[in-house]
């Protein structure tokens, strides 16, 4: 049972961290799609589409409170007193992914940079401020990783404001 109790574990992880934006990215460019040479009429294209998506977000849901404990155990380490800056952490993955799917041209891009840069440096602060994780070296990571992430925004927005190309 703790082998089982594990592999769960594993793949809820997985989904939380590194699986979760490639999925979203192939749901989203499925709908937004115009030159699709299948066999699959619009509308069930859509309509699949959409039932992956909403498969998808129950599922997202569903890890974030599973991982909202306030109490670390030996699988879900990383836990802190308070966790609900994951929800804004799914946002932030959301609004990227999706302008990056959505927009082929880059004439939101900008924009879309400033609210990423804004959300991430705001969870970055949250983060630092009042949110502190029990193992310090978990804590440690999260913080960086935040603050790294919204430095390669900053960065976006200082090129895409100076024309860099």
């Amino acid at each position: 049972m703790s082998i089982v109790r594990k592999w769960i574990c594993f793949i809820l992880v997985s989904f939380q961290t590194f699986l979760f934006m490639p999925a979203l990215d192939v749901i989203i460019r499925t709908l937004f799609e115009q030159n699709l040479d299948t066999n699959i009429s619009d509308a069930s294209r859509y309509i699949l589409g959409a039932c992956a998506l909403a498969i998808l977000t129950v599922l997202m849901i569903y890890i974030v409170r599973v991982f909202n404990i306030c109490v670390p155990s030996e699988l879900i380490p990383w836990c802190s007193p308070i966790s609900q800056i994951l929800f804004l952490n799914l946002v932030i993955k959301v609004i990227l992914v999706a302008s990056v799917a959505t927009d082929r041209t880059g004439s939101l891009a900008l924009y879309e940079v400033i609210v990423l840069f804004v959300l991430q440096t705001f969870q970055a602060c949250y983060r630092l401020l009042f949110a502190p994780s029990y193992i310090k070296e978990v804590d440690m990571f999260i913080k960086t990783k935040d603050f790294t992430v919204a430095l390669i925004f900053f960065i976006g927005l200082i090129c895409k404001i100076l024309g860099d190309k």
